[in-house]
C-alpha cells in the first residue's frame, strides 16, 4: 500500500514536469525558429521588407518556410521519442466532424468578440497581432492569398504539432481537461513575437484570446481524436477574420 503511494508520489515528482517541459521545449524550438532562423532565410529569397508587408509571393514563401519549421519540430520529436507516423490522428473528416468544425469556428468568433468587449469594459489597451496587421496593410491581394494559405498551412501546420503533438503528449501524463488547458496556455505563450507589446498589459487580450482559442481547438481535437478537425477550423477561423477585415478596409 505505502510503495503504491510513493510510486504515484514519485510519478508526480517527475513524469508531469518532465511532460510539461517538453511541450514547452516544442514550443519554444518552433518559435525560436521561426522568429530567428526564418528571417534570415527569408532573405535568401530577397524578400527584406517581410517585417513591415508582404507581397503575394513573399507571404507565401513565408507562410510555407514556417509551417514547414513547424512541422519539422513535430516529426524530429516523434523521431527523437521512438513515436511512428501512427502516432498522428490524421483522418478524412466524418460528416459529424464537420459538425465540430462549425462549432469551434462559431464559439472562437463569439470568445473573440467577448475578449474583446471583457478588456474595453475594463479599460485594458487593446492589443494587436503584428502579422496579420502587415497582412492587411500589404494590400486586398495579399490579404485574400492569406485567407486561402490560413487553410492549407497555417491552420495545419500548428495545430498538428499544438495538439497532435504537444497536448497529446501532455495527456500521457495527465488528465484530458488539464493537458487542454496547458496545451492552450503554451499555444498563447508561442503568439507573444507576434502581439509583443512595450506595455504588457496591452498584450492580456491577444494572449487571452489566444489561449481561450487555443481551448476550442485542443476540444475539437479532443471530441473528434481527429486531428484534421482541429487544423480546419484554425484555419477557416483566420481566414474568416482577415476576410472580415478585408471587406470592412474595402468598404470603407
Amino acid at each position: 500500500m505505502e510503495m503504491g503511494a510513493l510510486t504515484k508520489t514519485d510519478s508526480w515528482l517527475h513524469d508531469h514536469p518532465r511532460a510539461l517541459l517538453v511541450g514547452g521545449m516544442l514550443i519554444g524550438a518552433s518559435t525560436a525558429l521561426n522568429e530567428f532562423v526564418l528571417p534570415p532565410i527569408l532573405r535568401l529569397f530577397s524578400i527584406q521588407n517581410a517585417s513591415v508587408s508582404f507581397s503575394p509571393l513573399s507571404l507565401t514563401i513565408a507562410l510555407l518556410l514556417g509551417s514547414g519549421l513547424t512541422v519539422l519540430v513535430a516529426v524530429t520529436f516523434l523521431s527523437i521519442s521512438g513515436r511512428t507516423i501512427d502516432y498522428l490522428d490524421i483522418y478524412s473528416p466524418t460528416p459529424r466532424e464537420g459538425g465540430y468544425i462549425v462549432i469551434g469556428i462559431v464559439l472562437n468568433l463569439a470568445a473573440s468578440i467577448g475578449v474583446s468587449l471583457l478588456t474595453s469594459v475594463i479599460g485594458l489597451p487593446a492589443g494587436d497581432n503584428s502579422t496579420v496587421g502587415r497582412v492587411l496593410a500589404s494590400g486586398p491581394e495579399t490579404a485574400l492569398v492569406f485567407v486561402v494559405l490560413a487553410v492549407l498551412l497555417v491552420g495545419p501546420g500548428e495545430e498538428l504539432l499544438y495538439r497532435n503533438v504537444v497536448q497529446k503528449r501532455l495527456s500521457e501524463d495527465f488528465n484530458t481537461f488539464t493537458a487542454l488547458v496547458f496545451a492552450g496556455g503554451l499555444f498563447a505563450l508561442s503568439h507573444v513575437p507576434n502581439v509583443y507589446d512595450p506595455n504588457v498589459v496591452a498584450m492580456i487580450s491577444p494572449l487571452l484570446s489566444n489561449w481561450v482559442a487555443g481551448l476550442i481547438y485542443g476540444a475539437v481535437y479532443i471530441r473528434t481524436q481527429n486531428v484534421v478537425p482541429a487544423m480546419l477550423t484554425h484555419g477557416l477561423y483566420n481566414a474568416i477574420v482577415v476576410g472580415l477585415a478585408v471587406l470592412g478596409i474595402i468598404g470603407a
